[in-house]
């Protein structure tokens, strides 16, 4: 493959970093059923590996940081749902009441 900015623009960096899922449906990646698992469970990690294959001797800083990208997004997309997981389900509520003399 070639150098990644003689295809691509900017734009489309931006998009595999904030919409990982929706870039990669509109991208020509040959897709087959590991795709499709990567896409639904680690899509970041999908583009990382597919920068690693095809543009790793013509852009090497540019798979670094798709790296660096890829395993602090996840690590940080799966401790926030964590976080929300926990706060949502270990809520406790306290009830007002008063005790009435018979």
């Amino acid at each position: 493959m070639g150098n990644f900015w003689s295809h691509h623009t900017i734009i489309i960096l931006i998009g595999f970093t904030l919409f990982p899922r929706f870039s990669l449906l509109f991208c020509s990646i040959p897709s087959g059923i590991f795709f499709w698992i990567g896409w639904f469970f680690l899509p970041r990690i999908v583009i990382a590996v597919y920068a690693t294959i095809f543009y790793l001797e013509t852009n090497p800083i540019l798979v670094i940081l798709s790296w660096i990208i890829a395993l602090s997004g996840e690590s940080a997309e799966k401790s926030y749902s964590y976080k929300i997981k926990n706060r949502k389900f270990n809520t406790t509520r306290t009830i007002d009441h008063e005790i009435i003399d018979e």
